[in-house]
């Protein structure tokens, strides 16, 4: 049963629109929510995801549905506050998990994200030196690991590496990033 249909240029740059099945949906709503670990336990608080991408991008379903088929908050802000100042609206919102593209991660410092502990990233390929400013927490890349009260990655936060195209109903693979030797 058709869900939507996804208009997208893909690896072709020739657009076309792709219907995308319920089904299809639907299971790739239920593993994103296993993955980004957004199902809500009895007490235990919702999580928090901010929508930064269009609902013109296929990416935006992850956060929307996977956000209203779970009980969890779902943040909005203006494309103006987003990419104006996004350390901002993520404090401001308390922001839990956040699914940006490479190049959107890259404009963010991760100690301006304190609350966030879940990060996947798509849409395009993860440059090794955003990789690298995020492997620790508070730092801004290897050389801050010597540092006393730093945290890993790996303690602090779950950081994915998403890829997929939009026919296969947005991602084929996910693949968690954590230690200084994983490659990109």
């Amino acid at each position: 049963t058709l869900f939507c249909i996804m208009f997208t240029s893909g690896s072709t740059g020739r657009p076309k629109g792709v219907a995308l099945t319920q089904g299809g949906v639907a299971n790739y709503i239920r593993v994103f929510r296993e993955i980004a670990g957004i199902e809500r336990a009895a007490g235990a608080a919702a999580a928090r995801m901010l929508l930064v991408t269009s609902v013109m991008f296929v990416d935006h379903m992850q956060a929307l549905w996977g956000c209203l088929s779970s009980g969890s908050t779902l943040c909005l802000a203006s494309k103006e506050e987003t990419l104006g100042g996004l350390a901002g609206v993520i404090q401001r919102f308390h922001v839990t998990h956040l699914q940006p593209t490479p190049t959107l991660l890259a404009m963010l410092k991760p100690r301006d994200a304190p609350t966030v502990r879940h990060i996947l990233c798509s849409g395009e390929p993860l440059m090794k030196q955003t990789l690298e400013a995020w492997r620790y927490r508070y730092g801004d890349g290897p050389a801050e690991k010597k540092h006393v009260g730093r945290q890993s990655l790996a303690s602090a936060m779950a950081l994915f590496n998403g890829y997929g195209q939009t026919e296969t109903t947005v991602t084929v693979s996910v693949h968690p990033i954590s230690g200084c030797g994983d490659r990109v």
